[in-house]
Parts: C-alpha cells; sequence; structure tokens
C-alpha cells in the first residue's frame, strides 16, 4: 500500500471518531481576524481542537457558545470576509499535523514562521491531498526555531501572502473544526550564556585548572529555578559529569524579567579541545522534563599552522 494512502485512510479513521480524539477542545474568541489580534493557542502533546466560523456577510454570525462540536449558537456578527488567526508557541523540533474541516466548507490555511515579516512557512487550500475537498491539511509541520508562530483559516478561494495578509475578496463561509495533532520535542531546547556579561573572546586551555560559568536563561516557557541542579551536565557534547557548583540565589543576569541560574563547571571534566567554539549543557527540571542548550565559549579561534 502507498505511503498517501495509508496517510488518507489513517485520516478518515481519524475523523470518524472525531469526539474521541480530542484531548482538549477550546472555541474560537473573536475579534481574531488580523495576525496582531490572534487568538493565543497553549500547545499540549496530544491533539487541540478549535471549533469556529468563518463568514463573508456582516449578517452572518459566529459564537463561543456550543451545543455540539460542530454547531454553534448565534451571539456575535462577525466581519465581512471573516478570516482568522491564530498563535503559539513552539519549540524547535515540535511536530504538528493540521486538519481543519467543516460542514460543507472549503477552507484555506497558512503556517506563518516566527519572524516579525510574518513569513508563510506552509499552506494548502480547498482539500487538495486530504480524503475530502471540505478537509484542508497540512502534514508534518516541524518548527525550525523555537518561537511565537501563526497560523491562518480563510474560505476558499481566498490565499495567505507573505505578511500575515490575504488575498481575494468573495469566500466561502461557515463552521470548521480545526484539529492540531502535536508531538513535544523529547528534549527542551533552553538558551545559555557560557561567562555570561563577557564580551570578549579568551584563550581556551582545555588541560588548565579552574571553572568556567555558565547561565541557564529563564524565559517565559522556561524556569531556570525548576533545575534539578544534581542532573547537570556540560561540555564539549553535552553529557561531561564537569558541574562543580550551582548558585542558590535568584539572579536575572540579561536583564530580560525572568530568573536566571548561574553554574560553574570544572574545566578540565568538559572535555574540550583546542578549537571547541560550543559548549552545551543538559540537565533536567525538578519535575523531569529532559532539557538542553548551546552556548557559545568565546575563546578565541585556532590558530592554522
Amino acid at each position: 500500500m502507498k505511503k498517501n494512502q495509508k496517510r488518507l485512510i489513517t485520516l478518515a479513521i481519524l475523523m470518524a471518531t472525531a469526539p474521541a480524539f480530542a484531548d482538549t477542545t477550546l472555541n474560537e474568541i473573536e475579534p481574531n481576524n488580523t495576525v496582531d489580534s490572534a487568538q493565543s493557542l497553549t500547545l499540549q502533546s496530544g491533539v487541540t481542537k478549535v471549533t469556529a466560523a468563518v463568514s463573508d456577510s456582516t449578517t452572518s454570525t459566529t459564537s463561543t457558545t456550543f451545543s455540539s462540536p460542530l454547531m454553534l449558537l448565534p451571539t456575535a456578527p462577525v466581519n465581512v470576509n471573516d478570516v482568522d488567526y491564530y498563535s503559539f508557541y513552539a519549540e524547535a523540533g515540535t511536530v504538528i499535523n493540521l486538519n481543519v474541516y467543516g460542514t460543507a466548507l472549503y477552507t484555506t490555511v497558512a503556517v506563518f514562521d516566527n519572524s516579525n515579516s510574518y513569513q508563510v512557512l506552509r499552506t494548502n487550500y480547498g482539500g487538495t491531498g486530504s480524503v475530502s475537498s471540505s478537509v484542508t491539511t497540512i502534514n508534518s509541520i516541524k518548527i525550525p526555531a523555537r518561537g511565537y508562530y501563526t497560523i491562518g483559516v480563510a474560505g476558499y478561494p481566498r490565499y495567505f501572502t507573505d505578511g500575515g495578509a490575504v488575498s481575494g475578496t468573495s469566500a466561502a463561509s461557515g463552521n470548521y473544526t480545526m484539529a492540531m495533532a502535536v508531538e513535544m520535542p523529547s528534549v527542551q531546547q533552553i538558551n545559555v550564556e557560557v561567562r555570561p556579561g563577557s564580551r570578549g573572546l579568551t584563550p581556551l586551555n582545555p588541560r588548565s585548572k579552574g571553572k568556567i560559568p555558565v547561565a541557564l536563561l529563564g524565559d517565559a516557557n522556561f524556569n531556570a529555578l525548576s533545575v534539578n541542579s544534581s542532573t547537570l551536565t556540560f561540555g564539549a557534547l553535552g553529557g561531561e559529569n564537569s558541574l562543580s557548583d550551582c548558585g542558590s540565589s535568584v539572579q536575572d543576569l540579561n536583564g530580560d524579567g525572568y530568573p536566571d541560574l548561574l553554574c560553574h563547571f570544572d574545566n578540565q571534566s568538559a572535555g574540550f579541545q583546542y578549537g571547541d567554539t560550543e559548549g552545551t549543557v543538559k540537565g533536567k527540571t525538578k519535575n523531569g522534563v529532559m532539557f538542553q542548550g548551546t552556548g557559545v565559549l568565546k575563546v578565541v579561534p585556532e590558530q592554522t599552522k
């Protein structure tokens, strides 16, 4: 059996059992008709569904109250040629399978990258490659870098363009359900800074005694104070048992408002060699979540002979 046939059969089974596969079901929240007003979604492993509607008339209505996953109770008017946007934060390596299906509604779907210019990362429309023309599928969206991404949904035949814009003025309208099957990366990627506060380059002597300071930088999705410091390793490959100590006080080393964790690692145990320019930290949080991050060593480049 061909791969595409297997994929279509799998999708057909998924749709036939729609009420059972959703781990989380959300309702669309208007207004979300521009990239700047995109509805925020929180990704989690499994399937997240959003039940919503698009319309091409000011007399049509949408709702945030549902009597069933595919039925709307009219409560509020929507804009002409309604377009819906959803934003989400994802780590590098996250894989998303996106299906947008409705009741006799053809849709155009796009995923925009995490740049401020909203470049189209992937797009599909009108049921191309799906089991039905009322299903728009984008499979295996692999997030290239951690950050905020945006999904756009519009009635076909409107099309999304770079910048988060949409072309066309006449489109289908109706109810739809967006299902996002998410596979999180097995290891959370974090930001680290080797020798924090030092911008200049220094010589690297793998045989010298001493400690290398490394900052594990916290952000909105990583609490540096949740780290189980006893699990930390650092070095050329990341698995070197070189930990010396970690600070116990709260520090905001990069001034972004989030607490950071400053640790020191034994230089000789880190396994660096002349010519190395990066070091990797690996570890677990107190809840057992694995993470890793790579930082520039800020060393003088190796001299060519």
